[in-house]
């Protein structure tokens, strides 16, 4: 029972973080953000919620089978706001990242459920997924990101984040001294 207890609590404190993303909020541990206008409008418009995933394009919000053959742990499921959770997902076998799918109630076939947060991590399996946001995949370095798409709106540690309104986003987090993305996160949900 403490194993379960404990493995809700980490889950519902990783999902907080997860959606900090691009928030407006500031706190102690964002003192250090760098938030900026965008340079170039023309920037700006490359930026949406398309992405190319298993042969795929698709746009955010989607429904859940949109995402062709990824699957949902349904055993792990983090309550969100209202109705929506929060879970892992997995291409065969490897978890590649997380989503939040829409107005959820348990047992509920997920396939036309909405996806309106994506986060893909390469470190869990994607050597073997087909994957690109508008041209870049997880071997893009911090450099091209901000040659394409300008300053970003916010920038913390190892992220850069650009908001696309309505409190949607899209942010990248980096690693290898910013020369290979880490995780895309997509947030769109109106």
């Amino acid at each position: 029972m403490k194993t379960k207890v404990l493995a809700i609590l980490l889950c519902s404190a990783l999902s907080v973080c997860a959606f900090s993303g691009c928030s407006n909020e500031e706190t102690d541990a964002d003192a250090s953000v760098t938030e900026t206008e965008h340079s170039n409008d023309e920037e700006k418009n490359k930026l949406n919620t398309t992405l190319h995933l298993s042969g795929n394009d698709i746009t955010l919000p989607c429904a859940f089978s949109e995402l062709g053959d990824i699957t949902l742990d349904t055993s792990m499921l983090i309550p969100a706001n209202e109705n929506d959770v929060y879970g892992a997902i997995y291409n065969d076998e490897k978890r590649i990242g997380r989503v939040m799918l829409k107005d959820y109630e348990d047992d509920q076939n997920i396939s036309g459920k909405i996806v309106t947060y994506i986060e893909l991590n390469p470190d869990m399996g994607f050597e073997e997924l087909d994957f690109s946001y508008n041209g870049f995949s997880f071997n893009s370095s911090k450099d091209q990101i901000l040659e394409a798409f300008g300053t970003p709106d916010k920038e913390y540690n190892n992220n850069v984040c650009y908001d696309l309104g309505n409190d949607n986003y899209v942010e990248f987090e980096f690693v290898n001294e910013f020369k290979e993305i880490e995780s895309i996160k997509i947030k769109a949900d109106k």
